[in-house]
């Protein structure tokens, strides 16, 4: 065995030692509460084990046998009549025989146990220090509300606040020094967990600018954590998108189709020469090298739709090992159904950048965009534009910002492309006021550029980048195609003035939610979406597609009316696939140690596990409120795996996924469920408003119900587990 070899065998097997006594301890640590309390209020304690399964040794003492079990996960306590199997004595030392409040905090100690636990293994965590991303603002979704308060990826964010007062003005500087962030977990606290009720202010340094800038975010509306995250809309830390995986059939590993492939663990930096940081992204640019619909696709598709040819090639620049390397990739094409319906956004302004171009020439929310022209020359005695491009939906704004740009880059000292010359219609009243606004657009970032050099103009980064402006939320239908069922529909002699119609408000396509006005998703993103979750094959036949489109006519908004159709055996659109399972890692390059001393470490250490447990519930909550999907649950299998991962980045970030999960543990073990500890918890309570205990009858069932549950529970998990992280689902 080579050395190198026996180092990664010895490491992996030290990873999982790791783990198991990391886990073994935290339920050693929820048993010895339970232990602890027993022994405090008298109950006689028959057996502790270190361990579960058959007893490797022991020794008996103080009336207590202890053991050391074959299986190192854990432990367990068995407290003398204790538990609707055991039997029951009128000894004074049994557990049945305690007062009902002296029984209960047994049962709450294991529960305790596990939350003080965190506290250590937090301040431990703080004092080592733990590589989070640094403060420097990576990206800003478009529209949200980071967006509009005028942060912009490339900004540093020195300080954040949290107060009722009006503006940034009026933040001394004391609270500013205050509020000062070094990293990115610092910053996001106070914007997750601080007091949604207050504004968040946040000072930022951007290179343009000499003077910090001071920016504020309105009170955020009441949602859970994980809303609140994407709903403020800014990230921090540069992503490398790498092979994670790559499946059997894939053309990636298919010998009978030539060229260059991927392979497991490469790291895609460019495709088409844009830079790759989101596997969204890549997808993108994949999907548009080749896209066609059923009619457009000829001969290459006599009658079988599952069938999957070879497209075209993606140029791309690919880091394997020590080694950059320029690739033209594979590709695949296969089939999706479609509904047949060419979606748009309307050339209205929804949100307005602060301190952006379009905020300084008085482009206001609210703003039709009529038409844009570059190119500035003279036409007659007057500038003006040569090139005109009449905007009909807000595609038709991105497209020329992204010829602009290129040449713009191509000539940068030419006078004429200095400005560009916007066309507004203002609504007021019955009336619309016209208004015409030369602007000097900013340069946006270097990936811009790449993205207009490539003719990708389908995201939403260029008016938001160049002008500082936002569309609105809301998709319409642009056009129907004839080969879509919904052309029948369309047609058909229904209940006139219901039917789907070009101009109609799409509100949901199946289980596609478009009815959000605080997110936006472009018809290209779309696409991505509707192609990965209806492929064509052999199994998922046409047949067997039904997509109900929810949509509103218009004028239909007040009364919230809408209507529904179905369409069955939807048309199939083609798209190239790349075939492997992309995986994302943080660039150590936007990365900053979070670590503190020991004044520091114990105040944060302290507020941690209390953090943990807000989102542990709110966790729990979402997935049944079904704002999570249950594909995010994990079982035993994703939980060891996530672990020996957190093992591999450091001992520091090992012990915080152990605060994260003893404290979980601790909120889970605590709920009214029969057989867990807030089960048995119900159970006392319930005695002591009645006077008498449940019967044992009663409890025996209550309790194979909750077992069965919970048994179910870990199936479902583990085969969660199973299809997505081990067969790559």
């Amino acid at each position: 065995m080579p050395v190198h070899s026996i180092t990664e065998f010895f490491q992996s097997a030290g990873n999982i030692v790791m783990v198991v006594i990391g886990f073994g301890m935290i339920i050693f640590v929820h048993e010895l509460g339970h232990f602890l309390l027993a022994k405090r209020i008298g109950a006689k304690v028959e057996i502790f084990s270190l361990g579960f399964g058959p007893k490797l040794f022991g020794f008996t003492w103080g009336g207590t046998e202890y053991r050391l079990s074959l299986v190192p996960l854990g432990g367990y306590v068995k407290i003398k009549g204790q538990g609707v199997s055991s039997d029951k004595s009128e000894s004074p030392d049994d557990f049945e025989r305690k007062p009902v409040g002296k029984r209960m905090q047994v049962l709450v100690a294991g529960v305790a146990m596990n939350f003080l636990f965190a506290f250590p293994l937090c301040v431990a965590e703080l004092l080592i220090g733990r590589q989070v991303p640094n403060n420097v603002v990576t990206e800003v979704a478009i529209g949200t509300p980071a967006f509009e308060a005028g942060v912009k990826a490339g900004d540093r964010i020195v300080s954040v606040v949290q107060s009722h007062k009006s503006s940034a003005e009026e933040i001394s500087e004391s609270e500013w020094s205050r509020g000062a962030v070094q990293n990115w977990d610092r910053l996001r606290r106070v914007m997750i967990f601080g007091d949604e009720s207050k504004p968040i202010f946040l000072e930022v340094q951007r290179d343009s600018q000499p003077k910090p800038l001071k920016l504020r975010i309105p009170v955020l509306k009441k949602m859970d954590l994980i809303e609140r995250d994407n709903y403020i809309g800014m990230q921090a830390g540069m992503v490398k998108v790498n092979v994670n995986s790559i499946p059997a059939d894939s053309a990636q590993s298919d010998p009978l189709i030539k060229g260059d492939k991927l392979e497991k663990g490469d790291v895609i930096k460019t495709a088409m020469g844009v830079p790759i940081d989101d596997p969204e992204l890549l997808m993108e640019i994949v999907m548009g090298s080749y896209e066609r619909a059923s009619a457009e696709a000829g001969a290459l598709w006599p009658a079988d739709p599952s069938a999957k040819p070879q497209g075209a090639s993606v140029p791309m620049t690919i880091q394997r090992g020590g080694e950059t390397l320029q690739k033209s990739i594979v590709t695949r094409i296969k089939g999706y159904y479609d509904i047949g319906l060419e979606l748009y956004r309307k050339p209205v302004v929804g949100k307005v950048r602060a301190f952006s171009v379009a905020d300084r020439n008085g482009i206001k929310p609210g703003d039709i965009i009529t038409g844009i022209g570059f190119d500035m020359g003279l036409a007659g005695p007057w500038p003006a534009p040569k090139k005109k491009v009449e905007v009909q939906k807000w595609h038709d704004i991105e497209a020329p910002l992204a010829e602009y740009l290129a040449m713009r880059r191509a000539n940068p000292d030419s006078p004429s492309l200095k400005t560009m010359l916007i066309s507004i219609e203002r609504p007021a009243g019955d009336k619309a006021e016209k208004l015409e606004v030369e602007i000097e657009p900013e340069q946006g970032r270097a990936a811009l550029g790449a993205l207009a050099a490539a003719g990708i103009t389908t995201a939403d980064s260029f008016a938001a980048e160049m002008l500082g402006i936002a569309p609105k939320a809301e998709l319409y239908v642009w056009h129907i195609s004839p080969r879509s069922p919904l052309a029948a529909e369309a047609s058909s002699a229904g209940v006139p003035g219901t039917r789907i119609a070009e101009g109609d408000r799409v509100l949901a396509i199946g289980t596609i939610d478009l009815s959000r006005t605080d997110m936006i998703i472009t018809p290209k993103q779309l696409q991505l979406l509707m192609s990965s979750l209806f492929p064509v094959t052999p199994e998922n036949t046409a047949s067997k597609n039904v997509m109900v489109v929810s949509y509103r006519k218009p004028g239909e908004e007040k009364e919230g009316k809408f209507h529904q159709v179905g369409v069955w055996n939807p048309p199939v659109t083609y798209r190239a696939w790349l075939e492997m399972e992309p995986g994302m890692a943080m660039d150590r390059n936007s990365l900053a140690l979070d670590q503190e001393d020991l004044g520091g470490a114990l105040a944060r250490g302290a507020v941690m596990p209390f953090d943990i447990v807000v989102l542990t519930y709110q966790s729990v909550a979402a997935m049944m409120k079904g704002t999570v999907g249950t594909d995010q649950l994990s079982g035993p299998v994703g939980i060891f795996q996530m672990s020996y991962k957190t093992v591999e980045m450091g001992i520091s970030s090992f012990l915080w996924f152990l605060a994260f999960i003893s404290v979980s543990l601790a909120v889970l073990n605590i709920l009214p469920v029969p057989v867990l500890d807030g089960g048995h918890v119900a159970f006392l309570v319930v005695e002591k408003v009645r006077g008498k205990p449940v019967s044992e009858r009663i409890r025996g069932r209550l309790e194979m119900v909750g077992l069965v549950l919970l048994l179910a529970l870990v199936v479902f998990a583990t085969w969660n587990d199973i299809y997505t992280r081990v067969l790559g689902h």
